[in-house]
């Protein structure tokens, strides 16, 4: 059975790259995850009616425009990493050559990583699309696409989104404890030298009022020396009141 007769059989209709949304995308290595979004409630847009094929990953989406003439769109949207938590955009047109069940594909201008073909070979069978991604070492990691609308493809999209915020928030929350634990930690290297200082200047008063003691004793002294001279002579004037 051709495409086209395929695709009128399915209703299908075209999807340009200005009329799409972003799509999200894994790294080819990763096994795709079912979704376990429910589908989105029907709508009258056209884009909802749209139909394609999407790969869902636990950091991203990949997305096909249904095969016109030979020829689709793929888009992808996918988490950069955890350490810097980023939503990437990219998309491809992409050529399909189709021969019964076996489909080879082209893309033009993308490009997943050193290891990546841009030719890369799958089928098409009962509605499902599977396209073999080749390996590092050699292995080939079988990713099926299901049939799906755009409206299920942009929910993905937008929960990919807030998976990244969400992401992005905790990074941040982490990076200000880590600042206030530094702050902490500075401050108590401070505490030993400021206790330090602190008794310095205990012990700098301690010795002044010690050196104030001595004086006040030495004055006492001074004191009763000068009564008991005085209380002397008295008794000397009382005792030879003529002299």
């Amino acid at each position: 059975m051709s495409v086209e007769i395929r695709l009128r059989q399915l209703k299908k209709q075209s999807v340009s790259a200005t009329d799409s949304p972003s799509v999200l995308m894994s790294s080819p290595s990763q096994s795709p995850l079912p979704s376990s979004s429910p589908s989105p409630s029907p709508s009258n847009s056209t884009a909802n009616q749209i139909e394609g094929y999407i790969a869902d990953f636990s950091n991203g989406v990949e997305f096909f425009a249904p095969f016109v003439n030979g020829t689709s769109q793929f888009y992808e949207v996918y988490d950069q990493g955890p350490n810097n938590p980023v939503a990437v955009t990219e998309s491809s047109v992409v050529s399909i050559n189709q021969d019964g069940s076996n489909v080879q594909i082209l893309f033009q201008g993308l490009n997943f990583g050193p290891n990546f073909q841009s030719q890369l070979t799958g089928t098409l069978s009962n509605g499902q699309l599977t396209v073999l991604f080749p390996q590092s070492d050699g292995s080939l990691n079988s990713v099926t696409f299901q049939p799906r609308t755009i409206g299920q493809y942009n929910q993905a999209v937008h929960q990919l989104k807030e998976q990244v915020n969400q992401q992005q928030q905790a990074l941040a929350q982490q990076a200000q404890i880590s600042n206030e634990q530094q702050t902490i930690s500075n401050d108590a290297q401070t505490v030993p030298a400021d206790l330090q200082s602190e008794q310095s200047g205990q012990n700098s008063i301690t010795a002044a009022l010690s050196a104030m003691n001595q004086d006040l004793q030495s004055e006492t002294a001074d004191l009763v020396t000068t009564a008991n001279q005085l209380q002397a002579e008295e008794v000397l004037a009382e005792q030879y009141p003529k002299g």
